[in-house]
């Protein structure tokens, strides 16, 4: 029995049922209170429709059988996941009969990909890009296309706050400068803030990059904790294995908007024994004038 109360004496009973996923799917969205989701084609554009649908049975505005929207989203996730990347297969004999995707290409032997762990986060945290980025994710193709446009953007990302740096003395990328950054980071209004997420991401990377001599680099063991995140890894001194995630520092400090969070989270990069050295002169940094 499955943990949506289900039982399937069979992995073929479930592939059989499987096959039926998007007609199911198709007909609750004809409900007069759904909200459009069709086509549903398999495709990564189709999830982002089908999030709608999901926050719109979860709200109560859309009625269904739970316990079957529940498996026919599990069914099409997985199903849309295994058409984009052409391979991968369904496995329902392990974590208590949870319906995962295996053998996923890219993917070490092992790996399991559980479509409803994606869609209860998403029901949870109500993002809405949330399902459909846990399925594009491993899509490695176009992941690397996406990192190519990243390494083509971060040189004018970075720029644009070394330009709003200019008052600083030497702005540059520094942890001097980083210590700057949040001092004018806090004298912005919070919208400001998001707004500038991106480029304050691309500088604190250059910036780790900078200072330690790593590299961009994104993780493509699903295993790793910054899966799919744009990273500085190599840093000198420290596991080569291991990734910093400069958007986990921008993070921080959205959550905790006072002087030192961003530099702290930068020295991290870094090996203890290096950390004195780096930080000299960081309670003379600035903000521009």
């Amino acid at each position: 029995m499955d943990r949506h109360g289900h039982v399937y004496e069979t992995a073929r009973a479930w592939k059989e049922e499987v096959r039926d996923a998007a007609a199911g799917l198709a007909a609750l969205a004809e409900l007069e209170t759904a909200p459009a989701v069709l086509p549903l084609d398999l495709s990564y554009d189709s999830l982002a429709r089908i999030e709608r649908l999901v926050l719109s049975v979860v709200d109560g505005d859309c009625v269904v059988d739970r316990s079957r929207f529940r498996r026919l989203l599990t069914q099409y996730v997985g199903e849309t996941l295994r058409t984009r990347l052409g391979g991968g297969l369904w496995d329902i004999t392990r974590e208590g009969g949870l319906p995962a995707i295996r053998r996923i290409p890219g993917q070490v032997a092992g790996y399991l990909y559980f479509p409803w762990r994606s869609i209860q986060r998403l029901a949870a945290q109500r993002w809405l890009g949330h399902l459909r980025r846990e399925v594009e994710k491993h899509d490695l193709a176009l992941t690397e296309a996406r990192f190519a446009a990243f390494l083509q953007d971060v040189p004018g990302r970075a720029g644009r706050i070394i330009g709003l740096l200019d008052g600083s003395p030497a702005p540059g990328f520094d942890l001097a400068s980083v210590a700057a950054l949040e001092a004018l980071l806090l004298d912005r209004p919070v919208a400001e803030r998001a707004a500038l997420a991106e480029d304050v991401t691309a500088f604190l990377g250059e910036v780790v990059r900078t200072v330690g001599g790593g590299r961009w680099c994104y993780p493509t063991d699903a295993r790793d904790v910054n899966f799919d995140r744009f990273c500085i890894g190599g840093t000198a001194g420290i596991d080569p294995l291991a990734t910093w995630d400069a958007a986990n520092a921008v993070a921080a400090f959205r959550a905790v908007p006072e002087r030192g969070t961003l530099v702290r989270v930068c020295l991290s990069a870094f090996p203890a024994a290096r950390r004195p050295e780096l930080t000299p002169n960081l309670e003379q940094a600035a903000p521009p004038s």
